[in-house]
């Protein structure tokens, strides 16, 4: 266990050290702007793991336990933003399918935090003190990170299944986010199921699989990417990657198509 401990004390500081090295390799190569939400969002995880580090919180102190509780939902934020600049990137040349995602992703996660807090209630009233706050707190984390974990889970699936021929760094940076997501999400799970004793654990291997991503996003993502386009998933001939790619597009109008009728239904007449 002690052994375990020195990891992960070690890792806390790797970790901030490889989101610093990607931002500088990012600003290196001009993607900041390219991924922007994304950008941010390892900007304010830097600050988050950085300014316990610099004012010397300890992590069962009561100071960190309210900078965590304020900065935390900032970060869920900062994953819905990344959830859509993902969509952005991966669905750009089928805007039905583009705009269908991401106005499913701006309902479901306020109706899944809703939901959460509805369905913690009923507990929380029998829990005494900041136990109550720190129950609804990890059962809307956990709601948060399921259905974002579910979204991801079909982007992924739409990507691989269709064969999408996308820029290399779109590729990479879509399947690099499944996996950094979902060891974050996974962490969540495992945390409130087997209790805060296996944290030393979990946040050690959680760390180690976060640098891993980090490592590779950093050796992955380039300039060059950019214009480099490289097909998804399994090989497919010319002929299955073009009728996929029209099945694919048929789709997208169709939910275009779809979305326009709902807005000339909801649009008085002059």
């Amino acid at each position: 266990m002690a052994q375990l401990a020195s990891a992960e004390s070690i890792l806390q500081y790797v970790e901030p050290t490889a989101v610093l090295v990607l931002l500088i390799r990012l600003s290196w190569q001009g993607l900041i702007r390219r991924y922007k939400y994304f950008s941010a969002y390892l900007v304010i995880s830097l600050c988050q793991v950085v300014v316990p580090l610099v004012f010397g919180l300890h992590l069962d102190s009561d100071v960190y336990a309210r900078f965590y509780f304020f900065t935390e939902p900032v970060l869920w934020l900062s994953y819905l933003f990344v959830l859509l600049e993902l969509f952005d990137h991966v669905f750009k040349d089928f805007p039905g399918i583009r705009s269908a995602g991401k106005l499913a992703v701006k309902i479901a996660v306020p109706v899944a935090i809703v939901a959460a807090g509805l369905t913690a209630l009923p507990s929380i009233f029998h829990i005494a003190g900041a136990s109550s706050l720190l129950r609804l707190y990890l059962v809307v984390e956990r709601s948060v990170m399921v259905v974002i974990l579910l979204v991801l889970a079909v982007v992924q699936a739409l990507l691989l299944r269709f064969g999408l021929r996308l820029p290399k760094n779109t590729v990479h940076y879509s399947l690099g986010y499944a996996v950094f997501f979902g060891v974050l999400a996974a962490q969540g799970f495992f945390l409130s199921e087997l209790g805060i004793q296996f944290a030393t654990l979990t946040n050690t291997i959680t760390i180690t699989l976060a640098v891993a991503c980090l490592l590779f996003w950093t050796f992955t993502l380039t300039r060059e990417g950019e214009a480099v386009q490289v097909t998804a998933g399994p090989r497919l001939s010319e002929d299955q990657r073009q009728r996929m790619r029209e099945q694919l597009m048929g789709v997208s109008n169709f939910m275009t198509q779809l979305r326009a009728g709902l807005k000339s239904k909801n649009t008085p007449p002059n």
